[in-house]
């Protein structure tokens, strides 16, 4: 349109210089306008417009100061003389712009600078988009960002991609991510989770678990220890998955499947919701392993969810088969026959990932291990973020196991050590230990009602783990429940809880002679995991030169720990309480004794340490 327009070169030959500068500036400057026609609305002032003039500046102040009025106003008159300003405005910036482009070709003599200005006003740069549309784009532009982000975090790496079989699906053919979830974490960070693990977290069941305190009773001695089980499965369910990506990746031969992944971090979520008030303190006192209920509670968060949705597992690749692989997960292998249905044998590390019962290494300690130092201040030695790169599945007497470097020996190490410190510093402080007994107690005495009714409708507390609608009503709250009732039949749990709030705990008030059939006797392991053997004789480890073979450390290459042996003893002929305890401790090695004697009635502790 622009070299149609310019008059040709027989035409300007045939003017005067005058007549033709005149012609190509006024044919120029129509297809300027055309081009890039001035807005409505001019801009502010600024150096980039070397056309305005002081005449223009003090026009371009009067208009704004007429726009400020008119918009103050809403008035009909004002925005008539702002109209006014703005057309007297735009014409005299049109001619100044005229002018100053005739003259500044006329003046050039420079071809590089005259090619340069026609460029410029042929070829304007675009105008900047809307803020309308800016803002629309905005969302949109993270939203995607994200998406792309997620979709990175399950893929699978380019340098493996050509060797995966047809039939093994990366882990990019999950579902669409767009109601996963990210959670920010203490420990972890940011953790993005599948949406169907984000549909199991939105349940009442797992909501339950926001209410059950990580440590029972140890929040009363550590003031610190106030997280729960729900963020501690938050981050079981992520270990997990990033455990099984690291395998997935360095070993695609293993053939890890997109459900494979989904059913162990669902095993990951869903560990602990079989846990009753206060943790531990209702395992043995209620139900004999928690394991058993949150196998309970996950068969009703599935019925749950598929009341909502009867396609909910499909529509993410599971069936009935997936379901029960989960449940073997969240049990752990308690013998090394084969018996599981959920996967086949070839499979087995999967099985260790969760809960381990071969050497006592999985995410579930990983997360607790470092959870439960954040929160009690204690110094954790281990780290699993480099134990988990190392991590690597070889054949070991004919089943695949989860190995790990050689030289991460030390660290294994150090992992035990860390579980052993915990025990021995705040699982099994002594006043947590005693504080724990007494709610013990107190529930005991409680065996109560959890709902009002009809005294033939009315439900005890040891019958409440019979259906998982009912166990979902314990949680610490029983606590807070016991000490705000009025009822007669609860006066002794109540002063029991009183005792415990009050700091009113037992006390050394005297000495006698004790035997063993008046002194109720607690023992506490203090060991790192498997009683008096070392843990580390069944970790497999593999090495740089022979990534494939896995066997265990020898003694030489990780430190171990020493026997030791400890008495610790109240005030008072000390000789007179090691000889009542002749008896027991003739059929124990290595023992940690403590005494603890009752205001009403004679109670000890003793607590074994085990070491190799």
């Amino acid at each position: 349109m622009v070299s149609s327009s310019l008059p040709s070169p027989k035409q300007l030959t045939s003017l005067d210089a005058n007549s033709a500068a005149d012609t190509f500036c006024s044919t120029l400057t129509s297809c300027l306008d055309t081009v890039c026609p001035l807005s409505s609305r001019p801009g502010r002032t600024t150096l980039s417009a070397p056309w305005l003039f002081d005449v223009l500046s003090e026009h371009d102040s009067k208009l704004r100061a007429a726009e400020r009025v008119w918009r103050k106003s809403k008035n009909t008159t004002d925005l008539n003389v702002y109209q006014s300003l703005l057309s007297s405005f735009s014409a005299n910036v049109s001619t100044a712009k005229r002018t100053y482009y005739r003259n500044k070709i006329k003046n050039l003599s420079n071809s590089r600078m005259l090619f340069k200005t026609f460029s410029s006003l042929l070829c304007p740069p675009p105008s900047p988009p809307a803020s309308s549309l800016i803002a629309d784009d905005f969302p949109t532009f993270f939203i995607n960002k994200i998406k792309k982000n997620i979709s990175a975090e399950f893929s699978t790496p380019q340098s493996v991609k050509h060797i995966l079989p047809a039939n093994i699906h990366s882990f990019t053919s999950f579902s669409s991510l767009s109601e996963a979830e990210i959670f920010n974490d203490p420990i972890h960070g940011h953790m993005v989770l599948h949406p169907l693990l984000v549909k199991i977290i939105d349940t009442p069941q797992f909501q339950r678990l926001r209410h059950i305190k990580q440590l029972g009773g140890t929040y009363l001695v550590y003031p610190g220890a106030s997280h729960n089980r729900f963020e501690h499965s938050l981050g079981v369910a992520y270990l997990a998955g990033r455990l099984v990506k690291v395998l997935h990746n360095n070993q695609p031969e293993l053939k890890i499947t997109k459900q494979d992944f989904l059913c162990v971090q669902i095993a990951g979520l869903c560990h602990d919701l079989g846990h009753g008030p206060f943790s531990h303190v209702f395992d043995g006192l209620v139900i004999p392993e928690h394991e058993q209920m949150s196998v309970l509670m996950f068969d009703d968060i599935v019925k749950s969810l598929k009341a909502e949705n009867e396609d909910v597992l499909k529509e993410h690749g599971l069936v009935d088969k997936d379901v029960t692989f989960i449940k073997e997960l969240i049990e752990g292998a308690k013998t090394s026959e084969w018996r599981f249905k959920g996967r086949d044998e070839d499979k087995s590390f999967l099985y260790e990932i969760v809960a381990n019962k071969q050497n006592g290494i999985d995410v579930d300690k990983w997360d607790y291990f470092a959870r439960d130092c954040h929160h009690l201040g204690i110094r954790n030695s281990f780290d699993h973020q480099r134990l988990l790169k190392f991590a690597r599945v070889c054949e070991v007497n004919g089943r695949n196991h989860i190995c790990f470097r050689d030289k991460e020996a030390d660290n294994v190490y150090d992992m035990f050590r860390t579980r052993y410190t915990l025990h021995r510093q705040a699982y099994q402080h002594k006043i947590c230990n005693i504080i724990e007994d007494m709610f013990a107690e107190a529930l005991i005495r409680a065996d109560r009602d959890l709902h009002e009714g009809k005294p033939e409708d009315m439900l005890k507390i040891s019958e409440a783990i019979k259906t998982a609608d009912d166990y979902s009503k314990l949680t610490d709250e029983i606590f807070e429940q016991i000490l705000s009732s009025t009822a007669d039949n609860l006066k002794k749990s109540r002063d029991i809880l009183n005792t415990i709030i009050r700091r009113k705990l037992p006390k050394f008030v005297g000495e006698a002679r004790l035997t063993e059939n008046n002194l109720p006797v607690y023992v506490v392991d203090l060991d790192h995991g498997m009683k008096d053997k070392n843990p580390i004789e069944k970790v497999y480890f593999y090495s740089k030169r022979k990534p494939n073979e896995a066997s265990p450390i020898k003694d030489y290459q990780v430190l171990v720990t020493h026997k030791l042996f400890y008495f610790r003893l109240f005030k008072g002929a000390v000789e007179k309480k090691k000889k009542s305890y002749n008896v027991y401790s003739k059929e124990q090695s290595n023992h940690y004794i403590i005494i603890t004697l009752h205001l009403n009635k004679v109670k000890g502790v003793i607590c074994r340490l085990s070491c190799r």
